[in-house]
């Protein structure tokens, strides 16, 4: 026998190769349709995961480069509806307050600052929409309720980067109610606190804004 041709299989051998040929030939005879088309099924269905995936990602690399673009309420308010629902369309929703609170409409603001809190309490910018609530509530000149709201946030976030913010509310609303030993103090014990915070040069100006205290500007009465 030539040492390049393989040996011939054992009798026992060739017949059990053959029976499992047979098996297989006949399972493909049977079930070779349905083999086909579930194998059809699998491709179209992969096939269909792989578009979805595919036009979901430039749907949202489509938002997120609208999002970047936009400079107008128009512009936000198109987005944030076209793409409801999407994390696109909620930070949509929080610039668009913004722009209407930078725009002097306070009221629509408020609206669109609620709209976000109502739809997404739990977004990590909820914080951010509270605040701009409150800022909103002070400029249309609910100073009191405003200045509860800022007390409250900053007293429950003591160490959250907002609460700077809120301090500094809180003391711009004490001094449009006359009430400006107080609202120094609120800067005063910041400053004190927190020497290396980089909210001191507001709180340094929110001072200055402030001037004397309320009983240095009171008015000197005449004798009796």
């Amino acid at each position: 026998m030539s040492p390049d041709k393989p040996d011939a299989p054992a009798p026992e051998q060739a017949s059990e190769h053959h029976d499992e040929l047979h098996n297989l030939r006949a399972f493909v005879e049977e079930h070779g349709m349905k083999l086909a088309i579930a194998i059809c099924v699998v491709i179209a269905a992969a096939t269909s995961v792989s578009f979805y995936q595919n036009r979901r990602q430039t749907r949202a690399d489509e938002a997120t480069q609208s999002l970047a673009e936009a400079t107008s309420v128009a512009q936000l308010e198109d987005i944030a509806g076209k793409y409801d629902g999407s994390p696109v369309a909620q930070l949509a929703l929080l610039r668009l307050a913004k722009s209407h609170y930078n725009l002097g409409s306070f009221d629509l603001a408020i609206q669109k600052y609620d709209e976000f809190l109502s739809r997404f309490a739990d977004h990590p910018m909820a914080d951010v929409a509270r605040m701009g609530r409150i800022e909103c509530l002070e400029a249309t000149g609910r100073t009191e309720e405003a200045l509860d709201q800022f007390e409250a946030f900053a007293k429950s976030n003591p160490g959250h980067f907002l609460a700077p913010q809120a301090l500094l509310g809180q003391s711009r609303c004490l001094q449009t109610l006359g009430r400006k030993d107080a609202a120094k103090a609120v800067c005063d014990e910041f400053i004190v606190n927190n020497p290396d915070n980089p909210w001191i040069p507001r709180f340094e100006e929110q001072l200055e804004n402030i001037g004397g205290s309320a009983e240095e500007e009171a008015p000197v009465l005449p004798a009796p």
